[in-house]
C-alpha cells in the first residue's frame, strides 16, 4: 500500500483532505489500539451514494467485515482512510470515483438495485461511515518454514 505522511494532509475545519480526493472526517476519536498497514481490521460500516442512498452496509449483510491493510481487499479508499484509525474510533470517508469501485461494478449494482439507483449520480463520491471495533497485527509468515516456527502451519 502506497504511504500517505500527515504532512501529505491538509486540515479543511473538521475534515482531513488528502492529496488525492479522499477526505476523512473523524466522527469519534478512538483510544484503542491504530491501525496501520498489514493489521487485519474488523470495522462496521455504512456506504451512501449522492442521492442520500444507502448502497451497503454490515447491518445488511449480518456480520463485520474484516480485511488486511494493504493487501487490496477493499477498494483504496478504505485502505487509506483506516490506516492510523484508533480502536472505537469512527470517521466518515468521501471517497472520489478514482479509490472506489471500477463501472462495471455499478453496472451489475444498479441492475439489482434500480430502486437505490434512482437519482444517483454513480460517478460521484461515496459516503462511507465506518467504525473501527478491532486491529490486529495479522501473522504473515514468508516461508513454510517461519510458518512452522510460529506455530501457524501444518
Amino acid at each position: 500500500m502506497e504511504s500517505i505522511s500527515r504532512s501529505a494532509i491538509s486540515t479543511d475545519g473538521r475534515h482531513e483532505s488528502l492529496f488525492n480526493g479522499l477526505k476523512i472526517d473523524d466522527l469519534r476519536v478512538g483510544f484503542g489500539k491504530q491501525a496501520h498497514d498489514g493489521d487485519e481490521v474488523t470495522v462496521e460500516y455504512m456506504g451512501w451514494l449522492n442521492n442520500g442512498a444507502l448502497f451497503d452496509s454490515t447491518a445488511e449483510q449480518g456480520s463485520p467485515l474484516v480485511f488486511t491493510i494493504g493487501k487490496g481487499e477493499v477498494i483504496k479508499g478504505w485502505e487509506m482512510g483506516v490506516d492510523g484509525m484508533a480502536v472505537g474510533g469512527k470517521r466518515r470517508l468521501i471517497v472520489p470515483t478514482s479509490l472506489a469501485y471500477g463501472p462495471g461494478v455499478w453496472a451489475k449494482w444498479k441492475q439489482d438495485h434500480p430502486d437505490r439507483a434512482k437519482g444517483a449520480d454513480l460517478s460521484a463520491p461515496l459516503t462511507f461511515d465506518i467504525t473501527l471495533k478491532a486491529s490486529e497485527v495479522a501473522e504473515v509468515c514468508s516461508s513454510e518454514s517461519q510458518c512452522k516456527s510460529w506455530g501457524t502451519g501444518n
